[in-house]
């Protein structure tokens, strides 16, 4: 670990042109790995973690891969960033490893609770913002075709659509005023997860 951390700061050397000393240290606990995290978050300000989201084993274990990187997530109050091994890139030249930020929002005061660390990343790292917020679909079951009210559900989807989408673009002005590079997605349907998935590869 102090080699590793040696390696550290010598990169962080090579990336800064100011030449300001940033410190580097290593910590080392016997015991529970979640616990011990989770007491080190709050003994020393720990404002965000970042660990790769498979065990030591590189084997499926619990809810998701790695089961550690599941509980700490569960757990600590703070933002935690999951590197994914398959999702790892090699970067050349300039170019950035975080280039653009996807902001999910489901219009909840708790899912804008991600803003925040997204805007300060970006404006850190210079990247861009996308908001991404799914326009839920209304559906229809039929029980009765006989004697029943045509109802054109269609009128309801796209009022609904309309609305989140002036929401959203009423929350990309307030981040645009800040200086930041932002746009954002909306989506009509069902599946969230699905669609996040899709603007993440597109």
């Amino acid at each position: 670990l102090e080699r590793l951390a040696e390696t550290v700061q010598r990169n962080i050397r090579k990336g800064q042109a100011d030449g300001k000393a940033m410190k580097v240290t290593t910590k080392v606990d016997v015991g529970e790995p979640t616990e011990n995290i989770c007491s080190l978050v709050e003994k020393s300000n720990i404002d965000l973690i970042i660990m790769a989201s498979v065990s030591a084993s590189g084997l499926r274990i619990g809810k998701t891969v790695g089961s550690v990187a599941d509980q700490v997530c569960r757990t600590v109050p703070i933002p935690v960033m999951l590197i994914r091994p398959q999702s790892t890139q090699q970067n050349s030249g300039k170019e950035k490893l975080i280039n653009n930020i996807l902001v999910p929002l489901d219009g909840s005061e708790l899912s804008k609770l991600a803003l925040p660390a997204g805007e300060e990343l970006a404006s850190n790292l210079k990247a861009k913002i996308t908001l991404f917020r799914m326009s839920n679909m209304i559906v229809a079951y039929v029980t009765d075709m006989a004697g029943g009210a045509f109802v054109d559900y269609s009128q309801f989807d796209k009022a609904e659509e309309e609305r989140v989408r002036a929401e959203m673009t009423a929350l990309e002005k307030q981040l645009a005023e800040k200086r930041l590079n932002v746009s954002n997605v909306v989506t009509a349907g069902y599946d969230a997860a699905g669609d996040i998935l899709e603007v993440r590869k597109k």
